[in-house]
């Protein structure tokens, strides 16, 4: 059975490397010759076989060994927390845009519902008198320019086909000219509408 100490002693024998590159020498010292033909990389493992004053021996995982300095390498349980810390943060960052042709996904939420709404609308793409479309996750804004005679049945249509794909309520804004990025509260309002459980709200 393998014990507690070993695990421990094990872990506390590995290093990452944290740079691009490291440089791999016959010592502990710049003054040794470089390993011409290997060299570390990001993320590579290493084994500590010796450690001496900011340089440690080690071993790869392909039983290369070599000297380099310790501080391009990071002891593995703070390369754990490092990545840990890492992901938590790119969760917390606000989705990317996406953009496809004149639609732009602003904000895709939890739920992909601003993805799974550009993919749907890809259509509205070849409506030549639409100029730009913002998808925050259930709502969609559409800028008209010139507005064309059956703008209410082309709001409309997006309102319907957003709520059949995303399963949840849609809600559409339209506005005149090339105002892209505009919002409620912003001039060039022309109307908006609502569909929910497969049908349009009056």
């Amino acid at each position: 059975m393998i014990k507690i100490s070993e695990i421990k002693e094990t872990i506390d024998n590995i290093r990452i490397c944290t740079v691009e590159k490291a440089n791999v020498r016959a010592g502990a010292g710049t003054e040794y010759p470089k390993n011409t033909n290997f060299q570390l990389k990001y993320g590579d493992t290493l084994q500590i076989l010796k450690d001496s004053i900011g340089w440690i021996k080690f071993k790869a995982i392909n039983d290369s060994t070599g000297w380099v300095k310790k501080d391009l390498t990071m002891a593995f349980r703070d390369w754990t927390w490092k990545l840990e810390e890492e992901k938590q943060q790119k969760e917390k960052e606000p989705s990317k845009k996406i953009t496809y042709g004149k639609i732009t996904v602003i904000e895709n939420g939890v739920n992909n519902y601003g993805k799974k709404l550009m993919e749907r609308l890809q259509y509205l793409n070849d409506v030549k008198e639409i100029t730009w479309v913002e998808i925050e996750k259930n709502v969609v804004y559409i800028g008209f320019d010139p507005v064309p005679a059956d703008w209410q049945l082309v709001i409309r249509a997006a309102a319907l086909h957003g709520n059949k794909v995303i399963g949840f309520g849609t809600h559409v804004w339209a506005t005149y000219g090339d105002r892209e990025g505009w919002r409620p509260g912003d001039s060039s309002y022309l109307g908006e509408i609502t569909a929910r459980h497969g049908r349009i709200e009056e």
